[in-house]
């Protein structure tokens, strides 16, 4: 008998047992799954009755997370980021946001449309200090209805830099984009 004659003869018997070993796999779990124990379920008048009674969750009030340097001019116009931690309805801001060098107001404008969280705001006079008081008073309202509006009185000395200097570094990294990193500087790169 020859060996190819010999394969011959295995291969439905191997293929006879593929088969077999298939259909007690297919067996085995058709009886698992007909034996499991049943999941509980919850009605939907008893899912409605719990999300009826859960509390609602506590209204956050808005905070300014960040007021920094963005740029200074030649002239000495500055530039600030403010940034809160959710959107602002920004006409809000204009009346409770006072920039001070020293004793005296310094006015300010928005720089461009603030849209979201984040904008920049631009003095409309030189600060010849080297400090600038921002006092942001409570009243800011965010346009998401999870946040209440501001509720403390914010009192910040924001150092004045004259000078090329860095000043933060940082990272993002979104889930489905590529990773940034971002570097800030006192003033435009």
């Amino acid at each position: 008998m020859n060996l190819s004659a010999l394969r011959r003869r295995r291969l439905p018997l191997f293929a006879l047992l593929l088969l077999l070993l298939n259909a007690a796999g297919w067996v085995w779990v058709r009886h698992a799954r007909l034996h499991a124990p049943e999941p509980d379920r919850v009605t939907a008048a008893a899912g409605a009755n719990d999300s009826a009674a859960a509390p609602a969750p506590a209204p956050v009030p808005l905070v300014l997370e960040r007021l920094a340097q963005a740029t200074l001019s030649t002239n000495r116009l500055l530039t600030l980021a403010c940034q809160f931690q959710a959107s602002v309805e920004w006409s809000t801001l204009g009346a409770r946001l006072t920039l001070h060098d020293g004793d005296a107001a310094v006015p300010w404008q928005f720089v461009g449309t603030p849209q979201g969280n984040a904008c920049q705001i631009q003095t409309l006079a030189p600060v010849p200090g080297d400090r600038l008081r921002a006092v942001l008073e409570p009243g800011v309202r965010s346009t998401d209805t999870r946040y209440t509006p501001t509720a403390a009185r914010t009192d910040t000395l924001l150092p004045v830099t004259p000078v090329f200097r860095f000043s933060e570094a940082g990272s993002v990294t979104p889930s489905f984009g590529q990773p940034e990193i971002y570097l800030e500087f006192t003033q435009d790169v």
